[in-house]
């Protein structure tokens, strides 16, 4: 079996000069020229063991069981700080949320008509 990165910049090379050729071409449509690559892509190449590009190029999905859970960013009071995250609210900022809570909640003065 031929070296597969050789064959796989052969075939992208000889690709792309056939391309560049059907773009000369008047009769060529894009969904045309796009299913003529992948008929290429998916042709099975003795060169490559009977495998076609598209099988030497896919990517392998892991089983994500296997893979270890990421740990969440840590929350910051703001982005410039550089302060250990919040873990709990200190009991003045509770106090003081509250206050202004019920400040917001409050009625206002009785609304005025226009005469």
């Amino acid at each position: 079996m031929t070296e597969p990165l050789r064959v796989l910049a052969d075939f992208l090379a000889e690709s792309a000069a056939a391309i560049h050729d059907m773009c000369d071409d008047s009769n060529r449509t894009p969904e045309g020229i796009r299913a003529l690559i992948a008929r290429r892509a998916n042709a099975p190449m003795a060169e490559l063991g009977n495998r076609s590009v598209v099988d030497v190029l896919a990517v392998k999905l892991t089983d994500p069981s296997s893979v270890p859970p990421t740990t969440p960013p840590s929350l910051r009071r703001s982005l410039g700080s550089s302060a250990p995250p919040l873990t709990q609210p200190s009991p003045r900022w509770q106090a003081k949320s509250r206050s202004l809570l019920l400040k917001s909640m409050a009625p206002g003065p009785p609304l005025r008509w226009p005469l």
